[in-house]
């Protein structure tokens, strides 16, 4: 993964053709500004791994969640990661090259408008996964969100005189005017009224997400791959203001590097971490072994865990707090050697 932004297929096939002339292969994680049907019709011809978020702009895209919405109630859906709780529905899309360009074609119902031709078209298509995403605490604060930007709109409007009252309800933001409509009485007083069919869209929608994968991609993979894309841009994202990586600038150029260099290292170690984590889990889950105390833990659960483990030194001799359950578990699981307290030997 290298930061940066890919701005085209043809920027993005110059940095695939440097990278496997390095011998390197890996999958690619961009944002939303990159996804449409065309440079995703791009990454299949080169046969590049991916994970990409949509933007769920097309309508196929969109009757994907309305879809969705069906079946989130079943206890199939339920997903975690990292420690959280999600709603997940999975769906072949189809990417149909057309003298127009590609688009996006999904498997349509026999009652649906044009399900013959859209169906045909979908079984020739080459295919790429979409999860559709339920994070629950995300539409609680989606629409406490919405709500509080509502409601404030409400008191500086709501039975007011102004002169231009179209001027003032036009600076409101775009998404709390597509809630609200305004009239003016007959003593010119401003009065706001809410828009019932538009709250019913968003509460339908609320913390709802799509994320584009590669066929064989499964969720832990496509959701890990997404947390690790996190961590490098907001490591990098230091670095844009701060060229040693830290808050506190260093004249010293090996000084930096040695930043750098290690900031490197505490990502690769996240992500071994992360990844160790979710195996064992799919290990216990397969084998139906009963839950140990690792499982569940998130990477900064893991650290934080391991910080109770404390080193008290005395003259010529450490001793160590006693290691939880949790602890020794951590340990075995990284195949390593849990520590003993003893005599410090000087050589």
């Amino acid at each position: 993964m290298l930061p940066g932004s890919i701005a085209d297929v043809s920027t993005l096939n110059s940095t695939v053709e440097w990278m496997e002339s390095l011998g390197i292969k890996g999958r690619l994680v961009a944002d939303r500004g990159f996804e449409n049907a065309n440079n995703i019709a791009s990454l299949l011809d080169r046969g590049i791994d991916f994970t990409i978020p949509s933007n769920a702009r097309e309508m196929p895209v969109k009757k994907l969640m309305t879809k969705a919405k069906k079946v989130m109630g079943d206890p199939d859906s339920i997903r975690r990661h990292e420690g959280r709780t999600y709603r997940v529905a999975e769906y072949e899309v189809g990417i149909a090259d057309l003298e127009s360009g590609h688009r996006y074609v999904t498997r349509l119902e026999q009652s649906e408008k044009d399900a013959d031709s859209e169906n045909a078209l979908f079984d020739r298509c080459p295919k790429i996964k979409a999860f559709v995403i339920l994070d629950p605490r995300k539409a609680a604060d989606d629409m406490d969100n919405l709500m509080s930007a509502i409601e404030q709109a409400e008191l500086e409007l709501e039975g007011t005189v102004r002169r231009d009252p179209a001027k003032e309800f036009s600076k409101l933001p775009a998404f709390v005017r597509s809630h609200l409509e305004w009239s003016v009485d007959d003593d010119g007083i401003m009065h706001i009224e809410r828009l019932q069919n538009s709250f019913s869209f968003d509460s339908n929608r609320a913390g709802m997400f799509i994320m584009f994968a590669s066929e064989g991609t499964s969720w832990e993979e496509m959701m890990s791959s997404y947390d690790t894309r996190d961590w490098v841009e907001k490591a990098f994202d230091v670095y844009k203001t701060d060229a040693d990586g830290s808050r506190s600038r260093t004249g010293d150029p090996d000084r930096a590097r040695a930043r750098f260099f290690i900031k490197m290292l505490a990502l690769i170690m996240r992500i071994h971490i992360q990844n160790t984590i979710r195996d064992h889990e799919k290990d216990i889950l397969s084998s139906k072994r009963k839950k140990d105390s690792v499982c569940g833990l998130t990477v900064n659960g893991v650290m934080r865990t391991l910080g109770t483990l404390m080193v008290i030194m005395s003259p010529g001799y450490v001793r160590l707090t006693p290691p939880s359950k949790t602890v020794r578990g951590i340990f075995s699981l990284f195949g390593l050697e849990e520590p003993v307290a003893g005599k410090i030997a000087l050589s």
